[in-house]
């Protein structure tokens, strides 16, 4: 019994330990960068100091302070993202989406570089390159990645940024002085600004008056240096909202109301809030028309894009016989035969790179557990295999793929439907 109590003890202690032991923290660092003069460029980097679990992916926004002074015009994502994605450049403002499909990031990455943006100058000044993390996964199961962002400043033409908000504190405490101290005290201070001497004279002739004029006065010169603040945080328009396409297939032309914007999968890409007509289309495939509805600042996931394949606008019924019976020539089948006894008559072994949307899915080929997406299986025999894979939720997606000898098949990227409603 006593034993019992001590190891209960040991083990206590040990967990208590491991929960004391502080959680790594990311720090994300925007370069600062020096533009030689309006019209030049330069490369920023965004790089993050420590990945203890590594990184599959993140969704983020860049924007410049002041769009007057410089703007983004490139984005440069590194190798290891395997899917990215940004919004229209040039722009103040750039939204950025990168996954990380074939796991470069391992945990315990140091000084990772998410993405290089190129900044142009365009006038004389300074101003900072912040940057917003709306998400940002680990590798593999694990509480999301909460990093700490250090912005970026970005002079042009030699310009060091100056603080602006010393001057809003003078003239605050200025009217607090003023009501308590004398009348003489007052003609000093108004004495200072230029516009002020008409108000002297008027405290010189009615000395009743001088008291109510002064405090009045006082509070008017203060005023414009509070209007002056005020004016400088210009508010911008409202925060764009952000859309996600996906589709199957995927490679689908997206258009919003009539401007093509993209091809599938589109991820979070900026609009303006409000309802938009979304077409989609794919070769082969009936156009696929809806509305969405995006609030400010809202993600938007469009329900998944299925292309259907066409029907024709004129069935065989006006179509002669005879043109049915010559449409079909002997020598179709010959020909659609040929790949299959090239593929059976092949020997060797090759190899299957498979992706899915979600990760983590399980991969069979021919009924046999062969890895977890994203894997590349190989040592498969050349020829026609079944392709099955199955994630919890999810519906399981079976197809048939080819295997070459001696060759790496990428195939086609595997978005899952979940079995619940939402996508």
């Amino acid at each position: 019994m006593y034993f019992t109590k001590w190891k209960e003890t040991v083990i206590l202690c040990a967990c208590i330990c491991l929960l004391a032991v502080p959680a790594l923290a990311t720090t994300v660092t925007v370069s600062p960068a020096t533009i030689p003069d309006a019209g030049s460029s330069v490369d920023v980097t965004i790089v993050a100091d420590s990945l203890p679990t590594g990184l599959s992916g993140y969704i983020m926004t860049a924007s410049v302070a002041d769009p007057s002074v410089a703007e983004i015009t490139a984005v440069t994502f590194p190798s290891w993202a395997s899917m990215k994605l940004n919004s229209a450049v040039p722009a103040s403002e750039v939204s950025l989406r990168a996954s990380d499909l074939s796991l470069g990031v391992s945990p315990g990455a140091k000084g990772v570089t998410l993405v290089t943006l190129t900044v142009k100058g365009k006038i004389a000044g300074a101003t900072t390159l912040g940057l917003t993390v709306r998400q940002m996964d680990p590798d593999g199961a694990g509480d999301p990645i909460n990093p700490t962002v250090i912005p970026g400043t970005i002079s042009v033409g030699g310009v060091v940024p100056t603080a602006t908000v010393t001057p809003t504190a003078t003239p605050t405490a200025t009217p607090t002085i003023t009501p308590t101290a004398t009348p003489t005290a007052t003609v000093t201070l108004t004495a200072t600004p230029t516009a002020t001497p008409t108000a002297t004279p008027t405290a010189t002739v009615t000395l009743t008056a001088t008291p109510t004029a002064t405090p009045t006065a006082t509070p008017t010169a203060t005023v414009t240096p509070t209007a002056t603040p005020t004016a400088t945080p210009t508010q911008p328009g409202q925060e764009p909202g952000y859309i996600t396409v996906f589709s199957y297939p995927l490679g689908g032309s997206v258009a919003l109301d009539g401007t093509v914007i993209g091809t599938t999968p589109l991820q979070d890409y900026a609009v303006e809030p409000g309802t938009h007509t979304l077409t989609a289309a794919y070769p082969g495939y009936r156009e696929y028309t809806t509305t969405v509805t995006v609030s400010p600042g809202e993600h938007k996931r469009v329900p998944l894009i299925i292309f259907m394949k066409g029907i024709p606008t004129m069935f065989p019924t006006t179509i002669p016989t005879t043109s049915v019976t010559t449409n079909i020539p002997t020598a179709v089948p010959t020909a659609t035969l040929t790949p299959t006894a090239t593929v059976t008559g092949s020997t060797g072994t090759g190899a299957l790179k498979i992706s899915t949307v979600p990760r983590g899915a399980t991969i069979y080929i021919d009924d046999v557990v062969k890895g977890i997406s994203p894997a590349t299986i190989s040592d498969i025999p050349a020829g026609n295999h079944e392709l099955k894979v199955a994630k919890q939720n999810y519906k399981t997606t079976v197809k048939t793929v080819t295997v070459q000898a001696g060759k790496t098949i990428q195939v086609p990227l595997i978005v899952l439907s979940p079995t619940r409603s939402g996508f």
